[in-house]
């Protein structure tokens, strides 16, 4: 059997310093601990605290704050 002639071009890059088998092109990865954005943002607007409203304290989610926030701002 004989070998056809590998062509070197784009996207075919020479045998020698392409990837060898099972050795990944990113070794290190994704770090296990590491979290991203959007996760790091709900976990921050599901905390609650405390917010005074007509004399009263009432503990709401930052989200729902935020958004009341946005609604009064609007009506004013």
């Amino acid at each position: 059997m004989i070998k056809k002639p590998y062509q070197v071009g784009y996207g075919k890059p020479p045998e020698a310093t392409r990837f060898k088998s099972g050795t990944s092109g990113n070794p290190k990865g994704r770090p296990k601990g590491a979290r991203s954005f959007a996760s790091l943002l709900d976990e921050e607007l599901n905390k609650t605290i405390t917010v005074v409203e007509n004399g009263r304290r009432r503990k709401i989610k930052k989200s729902k704050a935020v958004f009341y926030n946005m609604v009064v701002a609007q009506a004013q």
